[in-house]
């Protein structure tokens, strides 16, 4: 966090979180389809997209606070210190480590059974040995 004095020192920062936070929850959907019955799919999925919207409004809502509680006052103007962004982007960085945490805990699929006897993950090849 030393690295915050300049405008963009903290853009980099941002992107990096973005990125991470990206590339984690775009492939989360993947590996939910693959560890649940395919009956279940859409309702995974759309479960997964639900928590990602309320876990973006909290994440704004949280920012918000910590930015507005770390404000100082200089001669009557309100000012923005270096602590609240530092604070913001450090919280920021922890959280996106728990969707990959999350990601070790999932069932692996060996190989859903589609309609028609095909398996997931082979794109279509073969059929299901019964």
């Amino acid at each position: 966090m030393a690295m915050m004095s300049e405008v963009w020192q903290i853009v980099a920062a941002s992107c990096a979180l973005a990125i991470g936070v990206g590339s984690a929850l775009g492939a989360l959907p993947t590996l939910i389809m693959d560890a649940v019955p395919v009956s279940r799919t859409a309702a995974t999925v759309s479960l997964n997209t639900l928590m990602r919207s309320i876990g973006t409004s909290v994440s704004s809502a949280v920012a918000g606070v910590i930015l507005a509680h770390h404000t100082i006052d200089f001669d009557g103007v309100t000012l923005p210190p270096r602590n609240g962004p530092r604070t913001v982007l450090a919280i920021g960085g922890c959280r996106r480590r728990l969707p990959g945490l999350r990601v070790l805990h999932l069932p692996r699929a060996v190989g859903r059974q589609l309609r028609g006897g095909t398996r997931a993950g082979g794109h279509g090849r073969g059929k299901v040995r019964r």
